[in-house]
C-alpha cells in the first residue's frame, strides 16, 4: 500500500519522495524530463484525495500501473484529480475511485495517438442558454431584466465578478478592456498581474496565446455588430509565458449592453468546467 505523501513512481513501481526535491528538482525544466522522458507519475495520496499527473503519450507502463494499483485499493468513495499531459495539462476530477480507474486505462489507448494543438469552439443556440447552468443562466436572466449597466462595480453578481467587459475605444476601431472581475476565467488562467494591466489595452491583444486572443474575440465583434447575445462551448490550449500549455474548457455567453449614454459594451462570462460539449481527447 502506499503511504500517504507525495510520491514519483518509476517504470519498475518503485516510489521516491517527491517532497525534497531530490529525486526530481522542482525547476519546469527537471519535471518536463521526468514526465516525458522518464515517463514518471507523480502521485500525492491522502486519506481524503489521490492527485495523480502523467504524460499519456510517454508514461512508462509500469510506473503507470503502480499507479492505478495505489488507487485501486483506496475508498470507493475517494476524490480523484487526474492531471494529464496531452498537447497541454489537463485536469479531471472524480468523486469515484471507480470511474476514475475507468478513466486511466481509456486514457492508455491514446498513447499513440497525436494530439491537436488548436482550438476548438462549438456554437450553442441562445435559445438554449438557461440550460447551460447556473452562472450562464444567471447571467442571461440578469442582463435581461436591463441591459443598461452604470459601471461594473455597482453589477450585481456573477457579472461584479465573473465578467469581462469591453468598450470601443474613443475611435470606435477596436474593443478595449474596461473592466476585469476578480474572479473571472481570465483570470484563473493568466493571473493577477495580467489582469492589472490588461484594463485598457485592446482586447483581442492583450494576453501571451495571439491564437487564442484571435478565436475568442471574434465572438465580440460578432455581439458587437449584431446586439445579438452569443453562446458557445471552448476548449483551449493556453500558451503561457515560461509554464507549460494547459487545456482549459468553458462555456461562454456574451452579451451586448450599454452604459446610460449610450456607448456600447460587450460582456463576457464564461464558466470554466469540465462538463462541455467538446470531449477531451476530441481537441
Amino acid at each position: 500500500m502506499l503511504p500517504d505523501g507525495r510520491w514519483w513512481l518509476d517504470d519498475e513501481g518503485n516510489r521516491r519522495s517527491a517532497n525534497d526535491g531530490q529525486f526530481v528538482g522542482r525547476t519546469l525544466a527537471e519535471r518536463r524530463h521526468a514526465f516525458r522522458h522518464l515517463g514518471l507519475v507523480e502521485i500525492n495520496v491522502s486519506r481524503a484525495f489521490v492527485h495523480a499527473a502523467w504524460d499519456v503519450r510517454r508514461v512508462a507502463l509500469g510506473s503507470l500501473l503502480a499507479a492505478f494499483e495505489a488507487l485501486s485499493i483506496r475508498p470507493q468513495e475517494t476524490t480523484v484529480f487526474l492531471d494529464t499531459y496531452f498537447g497541454g495539462w489537463n485536469r479531471e476530477i472524480f468523486l469515484n475511485r471507480n470511474l476514475a480507474l475507468e478513466r486511466m486505462g481509456s486514457l492508455a489507448g491514446y498513447k499513440d495517438t497525436e494530439p491537436y494543438g488548436g482550438i476548438k469552439v462549438q456554437y450553442r443556440d441562445p435559445v438554449n442558454v438557461r440550460e447551460e447552468g447556473d452562472m450562464i443562466r444567471s447571467a442571461f436572466e440578469r442582463w435581461d431584466r436591463n441591459r443598461v449597466f452604470t459601471n461594473a462595480g455597482e453589477m450585481e453578481e456573477p457579472f461584479s465578478r465573473f465578467a469581462l467587459i469591453f468598450r470601443p475605444d474613443k475611435r470606435d476601431e477596436r474593443l478595449e478592456f474596461s473592466y476585469i472581475g476578480a474572479d473571472s476565467a481570465a483570470v484563473r488562467v493568466f493571473g493577477e498581474d495580467w489582469a492589472r494591466t490588461a484594463i485598457g489595452r485592446e482586447a483581442c491583444r492583450s494576453q501571451p496565446d495571439f491564437e487564442f486572443d484571435d478565436r475568442v474575440c471574434a465572438a465580440y465583434g460578432e455581439v458587437l455588430r449584431t446586439g445579438e447575445p452569443h453562446v458557445d462551448h471552448v476548449r483551449a490550449p493556453i500558451r503561457r509565458d515560461g509554464a507549460d500549455p494547459v487545456w482549459v474548457p468553458y462555456r461562454r455567453l456574451v452579451l451586448p449592453a450599454e452604459t446610460p449614454s449610450g456607448t456600447p459594451l460587450v460582456i463576457s462570462v464564461c464558466d470554466v468546467r469540465q462538463d462541455i460539449a467538446i470531449p477531451f481527447m476530441s481537441a
